[in-house]
């Protein structure tokens, strides 16, 4: 049977820690079914000499949530070959979200990423409240781009707590109502939740941003809705400002990312399965584990929308 795409001559450099290695690379219906020299006939034949063929590159730290209404390719990631992004990330995200506070939103964006904020009223057709609506509506677009999102922590604050998550601690109804949207926004797809303590991270008041407010026990009861699960991520900013306020927020965790699988970080396995690092364990840099899934996609039966060639 003929290949709809065939791409040849390639250096493959697969992610699996291999050495590279030069083959033809047999794609049908959208998916990679042969790799090595191949006398098949195709629909269409790139010639890939001199370039390497690779899985596209995963973004882990993106905050695309509001550039996705607009701008379908993901400029400029798709440009460098990324193919995948996570988005939602330090706790800023564009749900859940009150309609009342769609503003404030965006207005905070624009506080701590510089995105304008006439863009994102403009650009935006608000059509969710909740998480799952949300991911519901970035289903719907169309996309160049494999994305993936958390529920931030911020944003959840806001919605269980109104402006009193600008000012205080969460009281046994808040921590209730944002333990089941995690959980909810968990079932319908995200990939995990995400929180910040930096200092760097302030609302266009120059206040601190309400994840900042939370204490400790919060974020454990948060990441334990994900442990009662047994799935997602936690990710966070952590505050790197030195001194007091560097021992404070590292008391918890001194990372940025990690599974949730283990224990509670309290100990107490009871409530979750998440293991928060103790400090020094982790480096306060980005450090996402490779996966094989993601890195080994240039294997037969692997989709190869992902696939890219560069110099």
């Amino acid at each position: 049977m003929a290949l709809d795409l065939l791409i040849k001559n390639g250096t493959v450099v697969d992610g699996s820690g291999m050495p590279r290695y030069r083959a033809d690379i047999g794609v049908r219906a959208g998916r990679i079914v042969e790799i090595g020299r191949i006398r098949s006939s195709a629909e269409k034949i790139i010639g890939a000499d001199g370039l390497i063929v690779a899985p596209g590159f995963i973004d882990g730290h993106t905050h695309m949530d509001a550039q996705i209404a607009w701008d379908p390719l993901g400029s400029c990631s798709c440009w460098h070959g990324v193919t995948s992004v996570v988005m939602g990330n330090c706790g800023f995200a564009l749900a859940p979200c009150k309609p009342a506070d769609r503003e404030w939103f965006a207005r905070c964006l624009t506080a701590v990423e510089d995105i304008p904020t006439e863009a994102m009223l403009a650009g935006i057709d608000w059509n969710w409240e909740s998480f799952p609506e949300y991911l519901a509506n970035v289903e719907r677009l169309p996309k160049g781009l494999n994305y993936g999102m958390y529920i931030g922590h911020s944003a959840l604050r806001m919605y269980a707590m109104g402006r009193r998550a600008l000012e205080e601690r969460a009281n046994e109804d808040d921590l209730r109502a944002m333990e089941a949207a995690v959980a909810e926004a968990i079932r319908a797809g995200a990939l995990g939740f995400s929180s910040s303590r930096a200092t760097t991270h302030i609302t266009p008041d120059g206040t601190p941003v309400a994840s900042r407010i939370a204490d400790w026990h919060e974020i454990d009861r948060l990441v334990g809705a994900m442990g009662e699960l047994d799935a997602g991520i936690f990710q966070i900013g952590p505050d790197i400002s030195g001194g007091e306020a560097h021992a404070s927020s590292t008391s918890g965790c001194a990372g940025l990312l990690w599974r949730v699988g283990g224990r509670s970080c309290s100990g107490r396995s009871r409530q979750s399965r998440a293991s928060i690092p103790t400090p020094g364990t982790i480096p306060p840099a980005i450090s996402m584990r490779p996966s094989r899934s993601a890195a080994a996609c240039t294997a037969r039966g692997r989709p190869a929308r992902s696939m890219q060639c560069f110099h």
